[in-house]
């Protein structure tokens, strides 16, 4: 419905904005000061989380990258002898074939 056209045909009285608040910037700042102190709060609990992250990062002993050597990682035992054969990872061997053509 086209509003300006309902504007025009019915008295202000109906159609003029009732405020929500009656001192609009005095509820403005108070909702700005609550939400200042739950972002702080939640900036400084982000912050914490990052250094942890960043921490366990550096601190981290084992320093081999992923791929190739993630298998490696996992078949060694503690003192850096590879494990024996019951301990070792199963391998699978995927083939692909391509649908005949007819």
């Amino acid at each position: 419905m086209r509003t300006y056209l309902l504007r025009g045909t019915l008295p202000h009285s109906l159609t003029a904005p009732i405020p929500l608040h009656q001192n609009r910037q005095a509820k403005h700042f108070e909702i700005a000061g609550g939400l200042r102190t739950t972002q702080d709060a939640k900036r400084t609990a982000a912050k914490a989380r990052a250094d942890q992250k960043k921490q366990d990062l550096t601190n981290k002993t084992d320093q081999t990258g992923p791929g190739l050597n993630k298998h490696m990682r996992l078949d060694m035992e503690g003192d850096g002898t590879v494990a024996g054969p019951n301990v070792t990872a199963q391998s699978f061997t995927f083939v692909l074939e391509r649908p005949s053509q007819q």
